[in-house]
């Protein structure tokens, strides 16, 4: 995946294609979150495990449609930030609360 070498786009084309990614992948995470709201880290790690073993089973490329792209981009930033809902309401803890 990447642009074509001889490609020329100007700054405004990249800044508007970045803010179209970044708008379908909160969408994305909105969705998730509505549907597994405890689960979101779960479902997250499952389903991008999941497309991992259909690539290699199918022995397609890893980001071959944009909606893989997304969906794909949406689950590691779930996983890698360790996602917490923001629902979730945690008391003040530490040694001296022991």
């Amino acid at each position: 995946m990447g642009l074509p070498t001889n490609a020329v786009y100007d700054k405004s084309h990249f800044e508007k294609v970045l803010r179209q990614v970044v708008i379908d992948i909160l969408l994305t995470l909105d969705h998730v979150y509505k549907k597994y709201r405890s689960s979101v880290l779960d479902f997250a790690v499952w389903r991008r495990n999941g497309m991992e073993k259909e690539r290699r089973q199918r022995g397609i490329p890893d980001l071959n449609t944009y909606s893989r792209f997304i969906t794909i981009k949406t689950m590691h930033m779930i996983v890698h930030t360790n996602f917490i809902g923001p629902d979730v309401a945690w008391d003040p803890l530490g040694f001296d609360t022991i």
